[in-house]
């Protein structure tokens, strides 16, 4: 099976992940809507190991992790899906939607609560 491997969100010819969800500019309008905080040098990059490891431990040296409301695998998880959208259906899918107020505090509420979950069940 021949596969292509071109983004088909703005048609660079090599796509990979770390462009699908860091690099690609769909994706990096979505990183600057949410309240992570980036800047060229630091996130995102090139690298996918590097931007997982700042998401998920180096950012909690810039901000406290209370402050930290970003639900980073449900930022991911949309990209990925308005990608497949435009990739499978033929759908853009405007970035604002994936980080909307509305989307954001569910995600939010959930990632809060699943927290609450996890503190309450620990063994």
């Amino acid at each position: 099976m021949r596969c292509d491997n071109y983004c088909p969100r703005y048609g660079e010819p090599q796509e990979n992940v770390t462009h699908a969800i860091f690099e690609c500019p769909p994706a990096v309008q979505a990183w600057e809507l949410s309240s992570t905080p980036s800047s060229s040098q630091t996130f995102p990059t090139s690298s996918i190991y590097t931007n997982m490891d700042y998401l998920f431990w180096r950012k909690n040296s810039i901000m406290q992790p209370v402050d930290d409301i970003d639900p980073y695998s449900w930022i991911i998880w949309y990209i990925w899906k308005a990608r497949n959208d435009k990739l499978f259906r033929g759908i853009d899918r405007d970035p604002r939607v994936s980080v909307r107020p509305g989307t954001m505090q569910m995600m939010q509420y959930l990632h809060l609560h699943m927290h609450k979950l996890l503190k309450k069940h620990k063994p």
